[in-house]
């Protein structure tokens, strides 16, 4: 029997439950198939997680929210309040704003499964405290901060990784119809592949609005 990747990989992503790490272990093997590196090295990344925040894809990147807890004089404090942003340093501002997820997708799979309150948590790490501990609210000590961002931004980085990688095979096939089975692969033009890879695949680095 003839085996088209290409067809194997649009039942994984369509299948109820698909595991997006087993998505993307075929995207990985498509990759080697038509011989193209941006494919190989997308699918690797998002299965072993990326290496440098400044490789990260666009739909990996969120707009976050922060809160934070802070004592008071004789024995005031706020707790879990929203942090404001214009007081902050400019390092700690970028940091209080924006989110750059970079686990693998069996992490991410993870975290949204131990969820419980449709929320997961990122704390702030102590040097962004101690350099915005007296910026915020008058006679305010910033004790512990952290960004909350919903469930469903870690959500839609798997979805979104299942989109881009279906239409990315399905004009492949639109293009190719000849392509019966794995080795006529190698018989599709590299350029239109890489093409398809920026068009599908591929996109600026922007910060996404969560909703």
């Amino acid at each position: 029997m003839k085996v088209n990747m290409l067809n194997e990989i649009k039942d994984a992503i369509n299948q109820d439950g698909g595991n997006v790490s087993d998505v993307l272990r075929k995207a990985l093997e498509l990759g080697y198939l038509l011989s193209n590196n941006e494919l190989i090295k997308w699918a690797e990344s998002e299965l072993n997680g990326y290496e440098s925040e400044d490789s990260v894809p666009e739909y990996r990147r969120f707009y976050a929210h922060s809160y934070g807890s802070f004592t008071g004089p004789f024995g005031s404090g706020l707790q879990n309040v929203l942090i404001p942003v214009f007081n902050l340093p400019e390092e700690v501002k970028e940091f209080a704003e924006n989110t750059v997820i970079t686990q693998s997708v069996s992490e991410i799979q993870e975290l949204v499964t131990r969820s419980q309150n449709g929320t997961l948590t990122i704390p702030w790490p102590a040097n962004f405290i101690a350099l915005s501990q007296h910026s915020i609210y008058e006679r305010m000590a910033l004790f512990h901060a952290y960004k909350s961002i919903s469930t469903a931004a870690f959500v839609s980085i798997l979805d979104q990784i299942k989109t881009r990688l279906l239409k990315f095979v399905l004009e492949l096939q639109k293009n190719n119809p000849k392509v019966i089975d794995n080795a006529d692969l190698g018989h599709i033009d590299k350029s239109e592949v890489s093409e398809n890879y920026e068009s599908y695949i591929s996109g600026s680095v922007k910060c996404s609005k969560e909703k």
